[in-house]
């Protein structure tokens, strides 16, 4: 569960690279199953330890809560949501990409991890994404810059 904290914490350089290498999927026609899918593919490819969730997202302020839901949270507690706006509407205050649990303090996020659908080959996932995935590249460096995340 998020909870609220007084300070705002930046994003670093680190995160906001990783949100920038991700929205390469963000226009992909996919809900946050899909779209879960396809990021934790990229993110396991590039050796980024993660685990998809799957529950629910209530926003306190308002009490709409969003059911089921997925989204990925990094080994260092970071969260990876493209597809919470689908939901509760293009709002800056609505989390969205790849953010702290902080910056998403008015948003109660409830899982249980979820297995990625190994099912799923890659090919089938760049069908989905409509040839997005194989354009979506990790840089080896990159991974190695963050070592809490590192597999």
């Amino acid at each position: 569960m998020m909870t609220a904290c007084q300070a705002m914490p930046l994003a670093s350089p680190w995160h906001q690279e990783l949100e920038a290498i991700l929205q390469c999927l963000e226009d992909a026609p996919l809900e946050c199953d899909g779209m879960t899918y396809a990021l934790s593919f990229v993110l396991s490819r590039a050796g980024i330890k993660h685990q998809c969730k799957m529950g629910y997202v209530r926003d306190t302020q308002t009490g709409y809560c969003v059911t089921p839901h997925l989204w990925i949270e990094l080994a260092d507690g970071w969260f990876v949501d493209f597809r919470l706006r689908m939901w509760l509407g293009d709002d800056d205050r609505i989390p969205h990409g790849v953010f702290s649990a902080q910056d998403a303090k008015d948003f109660e996020y409830q899982g249980q991890p979820k297995g990625r659908a190994n099912t799923i080959s890659e090919q089938v996932l760049d069908i989905m994404t409509e040839g997005k995935l194989s354009h979506v590249k990790v840089p080896d460096q990159f991974v190695k810059e963050n070592p809490d995340v590192c597999v």
